[in-house]
């Protein structure tokens, strides 16, 4: 990986070596025309020097660890300078407070559909079945309750090849359990919003229990 220097800054960088992107980024940016190798020079050939404003250096990242993916990210790069190469000096910072509470709501909308789509179970018949409420499944379900009649009994066959005679009114029941399941999902999303959103610091988000069940802010 490389880095370009122009004009003692750093302008591309941490790149790979592509003499046509380089070549044309000095073109089109700055409107200079150079020429470089399309092979990759051999290691000794660095620093690579193309004119007196142009080197090309090889280059190396230093970041260190980020605990916390929701209330921290990267600041930088400072450049160091050594004999025969660049490295790139990364800061680890806290976003801002309204910064990591949008982060937190994307975690929070996230939770909620993982739950909204997990489904539940229900006793249909004397049998406790398994509905899935991923969101084509809620609408099968709703579409066949609006066109049945008062004393329409249809047979309905279930995602594990189970069939079932049903009524209106069981499949009423069956739509009324889908909606109260979707429906406190949203609600469970907008407590933690509420939470979120009342958060006067940092270590108040760090505070929000369900985001964190699993290290690092990270919940997949």
């Amino acid at each position: 990986m490389y880095a370009v220097k122009y004009k003692n800054m750093v302008v591309l960088g941490i790149i790979p070596w592509n003499n046509k992107y380089i070549q044309d980024v000095f073109r089109v940016r700055y409107r200079v025309n150079i020429e470089i190798p399309y092979d990759e020079p051999l290691s000794e050939s660095f620093p690579f020097i193309v004119n007196d404003d142009i080197i090309i250096y090889p280059a190396e990242e230093d970041r260190p660890p980020i605990t916390n993916v929701l209330t921290q990210m990267y600041y930088g790069p400072t450049w160091e300078f050594l004999e025969n190469k660049v490295i790139a000096h990364y800061e680890v910072v806290y976003y801002s407070l309204e910064d990591a509470k949008i982060k937190h709501r994307e975690v929070a909308a996230d939770l909620r559909y993982k739950k909204e789509i997990s489904g539940f179970n229900l006793e249909i018949n004397g049998v406790e079945r398994f509905f899935s409420t991923n969101r084509d499944d809620r609408t099968k379900y709703s579409d066949r309750l609006l066109v049945m009649n008062d004393d329409e009994i249809i047979n309905w066959k279930f995602n594990n090849g189970d069939w079932v005679n049903l009524n209106k009114q069981q499949m009423l029941s069956i739509v009324q359990a889908i909606h109260n399941h979707v429906q406190s999902t949203f609600n469970y999303e907008l407590e933690l919003n509420n939470a979120i959103n009342s958060a006067q610091s940092i270590d108040d988000l760090l505070a929000i229990e369900d985001i964190y069940k699993k290290p690092n802010g990270n919940t997949e």
